[in-house]
């Protein structure tokens, strides 16, 4: 855990945790608007999620995004490391250009998506390349946000 003053702005990884104490002057602003002033590396919405999934406690204990806080409130902001996923292999079209024991040339059609993201779990090309070749080390599986 990395203690932090309360006059500027902080970085946090995943796996990552920080600690802030809310000043005088933050007294009776909103957490997640003060989380955003302060957690310069994490988006408003991810803030949101972090504060509705516990992982971001006020005084040792869970709260709202709304919460109006304290002068003094310790704030513990605990940024989770990605859970992988497991892909599956699917049948996704494409053209298969050229193939040998070590190179693999494809036509990726418009609209498929490369690989899994958020709004795109399946489907993707990686999905399709799972499925067409008997082994690709390093993307059996992904880390996405929590």
């Amino acid at each position: 855990m990395t203690e932090t003053d309360h006059t500027t702005q902080h970085d946090i990884t995943e796996g990552g945790t920080i600690k802030l104490v809310v000043p005088d002057n933050r007294e009776g602003q909103r957490l997640d608007h003060y989380l955003v002033e302060k957690v310069s590396s994490v988006s408003r919405s991810r803030l949101g999620k972090l504060i509705h999934n516990g992982f971001i406690l006020v005084n040792g204990s869970t709260s709202k995004a709304g919460n109006r806080l304290k002068r003094g409130d310790n704030i513990v902001v605990n940024l989770p490391e990605p859970e992988p996923v497991a892909i599956e292999p699917e049948k996704v079209s494409f053209e298969v250009l050229f193939e040998d024991k070590d190179i693999l040339v494809i036509a990726k059609p418009p609209g498929v998506v490369v690989h899994p993201a958020a709004g795109h779990r399946k489907g993707t090309l990686v999905h399709g390349l799972l499925n067409h070749c008997d082994s690709l080390p390093g993307i059996t599986a992904w880390k996405g946000p929590a």
